[in-house]
């Protein structure tokens, strides 16, 4: 079918037409367009999400000499937000109240019923359509679900908000939760380029390794700018009133200097060299031995440096990868209390690893039992772990009799614990 026919017709784009951006933080949050913040629970997200809705509402200053930001209003869609959390924090951020309006789960509006986006912005649509000083929207927080139709859910939502940031030339910002990330993780769930089609620029909120306590905020996508780098920021604790306080972002004057691509190639080394570490001390460890103690091998790791005092194995990933990686066995010798768990090589003697399976009591005189085993025997339950029980599974040290040996080294690995800090820090719990 030819170009110019009455059902095709191709466009040739019109440069006289093409409106400038307009920044409220340049590089980063643009008018008109979907600007996305993604990372792991206790991150951060939604303190900075304060932040930013205050310096809108306030017409205040972004960090690293970044520049400024006229005085607008600001409204937040906070389907989780409680009044008693939210509101200090906007005060502890220098907001100006008078220049937000926030949507919560205690108004009317939403109460009985799941949160629907479509339906809250059709109703923001029409709160908004004669209010010419609305500069900023923030959705605090978007729940983003794993895998492919987690994505395409995920796109969904971002491709709604897109269009209304356009249609209203207002600039939006998303922060998203990952579902199935776990509390400050150190991989956590990553949005993909399918998913973030629709945003113009999108950014990661990262737990720097060598500091728990120091935020890193990564760039993920940007089509309107150069990267404008990476900032640094920690979570301080701001006394609003007496008794009462909020967390609140302190940015760095200076940013760290790393790249998003350095910062990931890092991370990838720091893995892949710890699990190598673990490797060679597994095999110096158990030498000729055919099967050690899981308590042993804790103690040899702590005296080594792998693990720290009060870590076990099942909180140490380079270690169980690295048990995996050898093809050796978690092994449950006992019952009850005088059971314990050992690691052993594929090669060792069969008798030891039957003494993983608890013995049954026979109920029947011995005259009465098969001399067989039936030939088809009902499978035995496969022990599932529910979504958010990956670190309450049973743990290689000290797990529950009777439990399956095998799940001792496939538990999800928790945070390591935190490094002393001063009393001003606090971690942000909520976002």
């Amino acid at each position: 079918m030819p170009l110019n026919s009455s059902s095709q017709q191709a466009h040739r784009p019109n440069v006289r037409q093409a409106v400038p951006i307009e920044w409220l933080w340049p590089g980063r949050i643009a008018r008109g367009k979907l600007t996305v913040i993604a990372g792991p629970p206790g991150s951060g997200k939604s303190t900075l999400a304060a932040q930013i809705a205050a310096a809108v509402s306030s017409g205040g200053a972004w960090p690293c000499g970044e520049g400024s930001v006229g005085q607008g209003l600001v409204v937040l869609i906070c389907p989780e937000g409680d009044t008693d959390v939210l509101d200090p924090r906007l005060r502890a951020a220098g907001a100006d109240l008078d220049c937000v309006r926030a949507l919560r789960v205690d108004d009317e509006a939403v109460v009985g019923r799941p949160f629907d986006l479509g339906h809250e912005l059709k109703q923001l649509e029409n709160a908004i359509v004669s209010r010419q000083d609305l500069r900023l929207i923030v959705f605090d927080a978007l729940s983003v679900a794993g895998g492919r139709t987690g994505m395409r859910e995920a796109r969904a939502q971002f491709d709604r908000l897109a269009a209304f940031a356009k249609r209203h030339n207002v600039a939006v910002v998303a922060i998203a939760q990952m579902a199935d990330a776990d509390y400050l993780a150190r991989k956590p769930a990553r949005l993909n380029a399918f998913a973030l089609a629709s945003a113009r620029m999108a950014f990661a909120i990262e737990v720097d390794p060598a500091d728990e306590n120091r935020r890193l905020l990564l760039q993920m996508k940007n089509e309107l700018s150069p990267d404008p780098g990476t900032l640094a920021f920690r979570i301080m604790s701001h006394k609003t009133a007496p008794g009462q306080s909020a967390g609140t972002v302190s940015f760095e004057q200076h940013r760290p200097g790393v790249s998003p691509h350095e910062f990931t190639q890092r991370q990838s080394r720091s893995f892949n060299s710890a699990k190598a570490e673990a490797i060679g001390f597994l095999r110096d460890l158990f030498g000729h031995e055919m099967r050690l103690p899981v308590r042993d091998i804790e103690v040899q790791a702590r005296a080594f440096g792998l693990l720290k005092p009060n870590q076990t194995i099942s909180q140490c990933r380079p270690l169980r990868d690295a048990r995996i990686t050898l093809g050796l066995q978690a092994v449950r010798t006992g019952l009850a209390k005088d059971g314990s768990w050992s690691w052993a090589k594929p090669g060792a003697p069969e008798e030891e690893r039957a003494e993983a399976q608890p013995k049954q009591e026979r109920t029947r005189p011995v005259a009465e039992m098969p001399e067989e085993p039936p030939a088809h025997q009902p499978p035995v339950p496969e022990l599932q772990l529910s979504a958010g029980q990956g670190s309450a599974a049973a743990d290689p040290a000290g797990p529950s009799p009777g439990a399956d040996p095998e799940m001792a080294g496939m538990v999800a690995c928790p945070p390591l614990q935190p490094a002393p800090t001063q009393t001003s820090e606090v971690a942000d719990q909520t976002g």
